[in-house]
Formats: C-alpha cells, structure tokens, sequence
C-alpha cells in the first residue's frame, strides 16, 4: 500500500512540474486528517509536514447539514437534525484524530481558517517558518492577482472575507447550536472556538 500511495504521489509530482529541483507536494484532502500518522509512515524519508486547518464548528456543521451540491436526496430522506448530528461527528473525528496523530509526530501545527483570514500576512509567514518555505509577499492575496491554480470562485481570493462564517451564525438557532456544543464543545475550546 505505501509502494502504491508513493507511485501515485510521484505520478502527480511529474505530472504537474514546473522547472526542475526540489518539489513540495501539498494536498488539502479532509480524508488524510484521519491519516497523519499513517501517511507520515509512509513518507518518513521525505519529512513531511502536517498542517490542520480548523474551521469554527458552529458555521461548519451547521453548513453541512444543508447537503447542498447533488445530494439533495439525503436532505429528503433525514431530518436537519439528523445530518447536523453527523456534520458534527464528522468535525470531531477529522479534528480529534489528527489531533492525536499530531502529538506523535514532528512536523504538525494547527492553523485556524479564521485567523488566516483576519491576518493573511501574519499566518502565512508563520507557516512558512514552521514549514521551511521562504515568504513571499506574492502569497498573500492582492488586487489584481492572477487566480492560484485549482481556485473555482474568483470571489474567494481577494478580498478576503473575514466575515465568511456569520451568514451561517445568523441561520443558526439556539436548539441547533446546543447540539454542535453538545458533539463539538471540547475540541472547539482546544481551538478557542465560542458558542456564537
């Protein structure tokens, strides 16, 4: 399985090179948070690094119980309660583990998204730091920049918008974030995360 995971890792590396040299390979899958220990294993050699991106639960959970995006047909056959309880288990278990995960290994840190957004300058020059990568000004989004490889909605890049979860705070009733605490409370105190 690791032989594999590399021969796939390598495929994509040469796939999409630009130039020649030292390559970083850097994926954003919600899967691997579950993972970190087992893909750390596999990639020792390579040093890897981890970087758990936390998004406060309260807008999360609440936002993936509305099942938006081709799954209509799970919102018609649970309740919101039902989908907002497994929004919820799934916010713990992808925090939890790769929480665990990250006291076994040495390359893992936390970042939260909110901050990223209130800070860009700030949080990136650390992760830089933290990552070995050398800053540029270039990384933070700017007017007029040119959008990164991968990124469908242009209103996402510039300007930041800090206030990205409030939409979902103001949805969100007294009952339903009762349930997100009652799931999330304690992970989302590790991350200095509050009942709206």
């Amino acid at each position: 399985m690791a032989e594999k995971f590399k021969k796939i890792l390598r495929w994509q590396i040469a796939r999409n090179r630009i130039g020649k040299g030292k390559v970083r390979f850097t994926d954003k899958s919600q899967v691997f948070s579950v993972k970190v220990s087992f893909i750390n294993e596999i990639l020792r050699e390579n040093d890897p690094y981890f970087v758990l991106v936390t998004r406060n639960p309260y807008a999360m959970c609440w936002r993936g119980a509305q099942t938006k995006g081709g799954m209509s047909h799970i919102r018609d056959d649970f309740s919101f309660e039902e989908r907002l309880e497994w929004a919820c288990q799934h916010w713990v278990n992808l925090n939890k583990y790769a929480l665990e995960d990250g006291k076994q290994i040495d390359n893992f840190t936390t970042v939260r998204f909110e901050d990223v957004l209130k800070e860009p300058e700030k949080e990136i020059k650390e992760l830089c730091n933290f990552t070995e990568l050398e800053f540029s000004e270039r990384m933070v989004p700017q007017p007029g920049d040119k959008l990164p490889f991968g990124c469908k909605y242009s209103h996402k890049w510039y300007p930041l918008r800090k206030d990205v979860n409030q939409k979902h705070f103001e949805k969100l009733t007294a009952k339903q974030a009762d349930i997100i605490e009652g799931y999330c409370g304690e992970y989302a105190d590790k991350f200095g995360y509050e009942k709206p």
